[in-house]
């Protein structure tokens, strides 16, 4: 693990579990869609499933534009926890694009705002995204609230560390072993907790597109959501610091930096 890190430099990171060829294709999307970005550095694709990765896929994955690096891990134990600890040997970045493989980013500069947001806010935020959802009087909410960033979202190498840390194991083990896989919610809750800041970036340029077959489709998705914010709420209270629930606040789009 790197003593330091590249502040020039941007690492995006997509887990993705491999459920079937619509996501394998979307993935070959994204891919190329980050590397044409003038903000990242590079990709780092984390096959984060118990089955082995097609044949193909390292060359499936290859068609980035010359001069950029697209790597692949390949995790046979799934956990979305790997996507914050596994970037931190992998590169020496302060920073870290994390998507899904089902996520969309469309070609409209909003990497660049987001970077322009992440770059120039006071105090530097530690965690910023453009969804959020709440928590209202207790209930996990989609409409309502600013308590949650949710992914695609940037992340600080410091809160990835921290996240990653055996001070939160036992709370990383229960988000793997929930079914609504709420580690988002519980990487806005170690920020909350370290004191670090949540921002929302005010703009509409990426889309998280899901399609048709991922856990999002639950029909008790808000339940499952609602139980483990409550849970983890609650246990990374009792460890003292920070602001239960968290809180995100707004940022402000300045100039953007490029696609």
């Amino acid at each position: 693990m790197a003593r330091y890190c590249d502040a020039r430099r941007v690492t995006a990171v997509i887990a993705t579990v491999g459920r079937n060829a619509a996501r394998i294709a979307n993935l070959r999307t994204l891919v190329l869609a980050l590397n044409a970005s003038s903000v990242v550095s590079d990709v780092l694709v984390l096959w984060n499933a118990a089955d082995a990765p097609p044949r193909n896929l390292t060359s499936y994955l290859t068609d980035a534009r010359p001069g950029r690096k697209v790597g692949l891990e390949t995790v046979r134990t799934s956990s979305l926890n790997h996507r914050y600890a596994i970037p931190l040997r992998r590169s020496n970045a302060c920073s870290f694009f994390v998507f899904d493989d089902d996520h969309v980013v469309q070609k409209d500069g909003a990497l660049g705002k987001m970077m322009s947001v992440w770059q120039t806010s006071r105090p530097s935020p530690s965690l910023l995204g453009f969804k959020v959802r709440g928590n209202v009087n207790n209930s996990y909410r989609t409409d309502k609230g600013m308590n949650y960033v949710l992914p695609p979202f940037l992340v600080s190498r410091r809160l990835c560390d921290v996240y990653s840390s055996r001070h939160f194991a036992e709370l990383r083990r229960y988000v793997d072993e929930q079914e609504a896989h709420c580690d988002d919610l519980l990487l806005n809750l170690v920020a909350s907790q370290e004191k670090l800041v949540v921002q929302r970036v005010l703009l509409t340029g990426i889309a998280g597109v899901r399609l048709g077959d991922g856990i999002s489709d639950q029909s008790n998705r808000t339940v499952l959501r609602t139980e483990c914010m409550r849970h983890l709420e609650a246990k990374v209270a009792a460890l003292g610091g920070g602001v239960f629930p968290p809180y995100v606040v707004d940022g402000e789009w300045k100039a953007p930096m490029g696609p």
